[in-house]
């Protein structure tokens, strides 16, 4: 029931908010579906996933309303403090899982690299660079949920790198019909 009140609500705020061509217009929307994600993680018992969630959360808020020279000082600071809390979350929660699988070396920078980039992304000032370093982001969690064999994650992130794909052709198009 709670992939329902959460997870649906999650999915369809991620395909609206990445469509969006407006920068504020998508942090927005995508501080509501983050939230859901983490909410779904929650109560899960995915706890590090959830804490992540909820630190991109408070990210994108503060790329919504701080200024462009506040937001720059923080791109430097904020990706690699994500990259850190990420990469020593996942690492305790998934050596057990990945010793495993044999993949103790890689799964845990997975998410953190995600994270960073994901960070790194909601403090662009330009729509482009942010949908460019999330989709790479995205990239990254797909392989990550496919290694773990997480389908269900899987193709959220393919279908979110699709609808960025797409969101950008619109954004092309539309600077392709604005007078020069």
């Amino acid at each position: 029931m709670t992939d329902i009140i959460f997870g649906v609500p999650a999915i369809a705020l991620t395909i609206i908010a990445y469509y969006q061509t407006d920068r504020l217009r998508f942090l927005k929307i995508n501080v509501f579906a983050v939230f859901f994600f983490g909410m779904t993680l929650l109560v899960k018992n995915g706890v590090t996933g959830a804490m992540v969630s909820f630190m991109s959360v408070a990210v994108y808020i503060a790329a919504i309303f701080l200024g462009d020279e506040i937001r720059k000082k923080l791109s430097y600071i904020l990706p690699l403090l994500a990259f850190a809390i990420s990469f020593q979350s996942y690492e305790t929660n998934i050596a057990e899982l990945a010793i495993k699988r044999e993949l103790l070396v890689v799964l845990p920078y997975l998410p953190s690299v995600a994270a960073f980039l994901v960070t790194l992304s909601a403090l662009q000032s330009r729509i482009v660079t942010n949908k460019l370093l999330l989709m790479i982001a995205l990239f990254i969690w797909a392989s990550y949920s496919f290694l773990l064999m997480a389908w269900f994650a899987f193709a959220a992130d393919i279908i979110g790198i699709f609808v960025l794909v797409l969101s950008l052709r619109k954004i092309q198009s539309q600077r392709a019909c604005m007078p020069h």
